[in-house]
């Protein structure tokens, strides 16, 4: 014996520790849009991850900066993601809250804008889209608009 701990000894607390290190950190969804019913966000085939099929949570970073097929996405349920970003030429329709939510990780809690977007909200009671920071980038380093339209509102900080 050459005093080397045998692989198979060792694997599974490496394995696990592995596994729980990933799910900490949690997915990075990219809006596809390609539903053929609707522009919701709970509606998995909107969106892409190396996960799998579903959308994104709490501790997943939401990429929204696909406006082919669908440039509307609807937050048809109160939803919290770790960080987002909205890209230009996309519409959010704040039908529920939306919540970007720091967790102990530095760095989260961004909300940023990538040029033109446009937050709105049908009726009804006023919905909100809160972070921790929001960036602003200019796509054509001229101007970005941050548009909010009825009774939708960006609330940054605590």
């Amino acid at each position: 014996m050459t005093g080397r701990v045998p692989r198979a000894g060792c694997a599974p607390a490496v394995w696990g520790f592995l596994i729980f290190a990933s799910a900490a950190l949690g997915a990075v969804y990219n809006w596809t849009g390609n539903s053929t019913n609707d522009g919701n966000w709970s509606t998995t085939t909107n969106w892409t991850s190396v996960g799998g099929l579903t959308y994104p949570g709490s501790s997943d970073d939401a990429v929204i900066n696909d406006p082919s097929p669908r440039s509307t996405v609807i937050v048809n349920a109160d939803r919290t993601v770790r960080n987002l970003s909205i890209g230009d030429g996309m519409d959010v329709q704040l039908d529920n809250n939306l919540t970007v939510n720091p967790t102990t990780t530095p760095g989260t809690g961004k909300l940023e804008f990538n040029g033109s977007v446009d937050l709105w909200h049908a009726s009804g009671s006023t919905k909100t889209l809160t972070a921790e920071w929001m960036i602003v980038f200019s796509r054509d380093q001229d101007y970005t608009t941050v548009t909010t339209e009825a009774s939708a509102n960006i609330v940054v900080g605590s």
